[in-house]
């Protein structure tokens, strides 16, 4: 082991220049590998903060379950072949019935952290002369807080006015910047797809990185 060292040692400090530009190449190497690491690192964490913490774990829709032969049914019984072609769908509103009931239901369950209800659509948000379509969410700002963390990403912590102010609502921040909107009070008006239109008051703006404006909702 002795040869071992003295080649070693007899080498380092016989070609220093050599041996500096070894180590330097190492540190910059080992240096851009923790630099990477901690760069993935982060963006997993802030990943798992934007795409899972904000949404449920757990999402309750109804059944979309399509009966094409129902007025055959009717009209001859069970006991008759049949095969439908094109048929129309039927005029159902995308919503969970008897909401209130499950979220007593599920609340009771000691795995289950929280329960929220939520109202989703599509619509255009008008400011001015300028207009920008938006998912629409409703919530009830109470049990939000039980399945995320919504606060953290309102910037003025303003939730609760939705509790007070049916007419209130808060835009994303990317929204808000598309419009023109760079300060709370500014009035919006909100169209859905059935053509009715609401006016709204800006009351505080979501952080997410996402174009959304979310009210509360009392389905």
């Amino acid at each position: 082991m002795k040869h071992i060292f003295f080649v070693t040692l007899k080498f380092l400090f016989e070609r220093k220049r050599q041996t500096v530009v070894a180590i330097v190449g190492v540190s910059i190497g080992v240096g851009a590998f923790i630099a990477m690491a901690s760069l993935m690192n982060g963006f997993q964490k802030y990943f798992i903060e934007q795409a899972l913490d904000v949404n449920a774990h757990i999402t309750l829709k109804i059944k979309d379950e399509p009966d094409k032969g129902k007025i055959i049914k009717l009209a001859y019984g069970d006991n008759v072949y049949y095969q439908v072609f094109g048929a129309k769908p039927k005029d159902l509103k995308d919503k969970v019935t008897d909401f209130k009931f499950i979220i007593a239901k599920y609340e009771k369950d000691k795995d289950i952290v929280g329960v929220s209800p939520h109202l989703t659509g599509q619509g255009i948000v008008k400011y001015g002369t300028i207009e920008k379509s938006a998912s629409l969410i409703g919530i009830d700002p109470v049990l939000e807080r039980t399945t995320s963390p919504i606060d953290r990403f309102t910037i003025n912590k303003k939730l609760d006015t939705l509790i007070t102010d049916r007419d209130s609502i808060i835009i994303g921040k990317l929204l808000a910047r598309d419009l023109g909107i760079d300060e709370l009070g500014k009035k919006v008006i909100l169209t859905t797809p059935n053509g009715s239109t609401h006016l709204f008051k800006v009351t505080d703006f979501l952080n997410l990185g996402l174009q959304c404006s979310i009210r509360q909702e009392f389905i």
